[in-house]
């Protein structure tokens, strides 16, 4: 009986050959099929990852997330990213998240860990689509009895999302840093690079 069903496919069907339109009518069915024997859980399409396979480009494979994504949102399923965090500028497989290209590192592991975690803490918590549109467009927000603004910051070296949210409320875990993250449109990486974020202001009340 559970409450939240993760589905991560397509890269196995993608080397063996497969047409893209059966990877994505593949993902459809499964969908369909996990809702039907289980109505009461959340369905979460995970992307599939890049490679650093010539014959597998991430053009390819962006293509058929953007199917998965159509899919996700026809069923009321939940489509979740991790190609776009798992990307270098070359539009390949990070060298550091994998063994061979294709396969992931511990460190690939352990990104892959924080964004279920995080997208976990977001299903919890109901911070769902509605809830993100409305966090990013309000000017305050209230959280355990205190109220917050949003006031621009620059980034800093060695800055990270638990760091600031640390600053900013006394704790660091996902629930708290998620919310920095769903402020400035950010994804489950930490690496923060040198931007203007905004980030939370106790107002004191």
């Amino acid at each position: 009986k559970p409450d939240t069903i993760y589905i991560l496919a397509g890269i196995n069907d993608l080397r063996q050959g497969r047409p893209d339109a059966s990877i994505a009518d593949n993902i459809y069915y499964t969908v369909r099929e996990l809702q039907l024997i289980h109505p009461p859980a959340k369905v979460v399409v995970q992307s599939i990852l890049p490679t650093r396979l010539a014959a597998l480009p991430n053009t390819r494979i962006r293509k058929i997330n953007l199917e998965l994504a159509a899919i996700a949102k026809s069923e009321g399923a939940i489509y979740f990213d991790l190609n776009s965090s798992f990307t270098n500028d070359e539009d390949m497989l990070r060298r550091e998240l994998t063994t061979d290209g294709i396969h992931l590192s511990q460190e690939g592991y352990q990104l892959w860990q924080k964004a279920l975690h995080q997208m976990a803490s977001r299903l919890d918590l109901n911070r769902g689509t509605r809830y993100q549109q409305w966090l990013q467009r309000s000017p305050n927000f209230t959280l355990d009895g205190k109220t917050y603004t949003w006031v621009s910051y620059q980034v800093q070296s060695g800055d990270s999302l638990p760091q600031l949210s640390q600053k900013a409320f006394g704790f660091d875990t996902f629930e708290y840093w998620d919310l920095i993250a769903l402020k400035n449109n950010l994804s489950f990486e930490e690496k923060l690079g040198r931007r203007t974020i905004l980030i939370p202001q106790n107002l004191g009340t």
